[in-house]
């Protein structure tokens, strides 16, 4: 749920709020500060999919009951889903069978 908070505040304070247009730059510091304290958990790659998460995953509400379920590689696979109801779908299934990461790779490949 942080990489889901984190992404929900870049995406509402900084892009949402008109200032888009220094939002490639500003998301690059935000990287360069937090890498060194956290590794790569927040280089720019993934924050740039940190963000997409929250992006996608745009409900709290929504996103909470699978989140404590799935791992942030799940929720990788997940994001290059289009189907917004395919999404949720493999999103609570995988939760209620505890897919592994490749069985789900395996299992939405057909789907996309």
């Amino acid at each position: 749920m942080v990489y889901w908070q984190v992404g929900f505040k870049i995406n509402t304070y900084i892009f949402e709020c008109d200032r888009g247009a220094y939002g490639k730059t500003v998301v690059a510091d935000i990287s360069d500060q937090l890498t060194p304290k956290y590794d790569k958990s927040f280089d720019l790659r993934n924050l740039r999919r940190i963000r997409q998460f929250a992006e996608v995953f745009s409900e709290f509400e929504i996103v909470w009951p699978v989140a404590a379920q799935l791992s942030w590689s799940h929720f990788i696979e997940l994001l290059s889903i289009k189907s917004s109801e395919a999404r949720m779908l493999y999103a609570r299934k995988n939760a209620e069978e505890t897919w592994s990461k490749q069985t789900l790779k395996r299992l939405k490949q057909p789907s996309q």
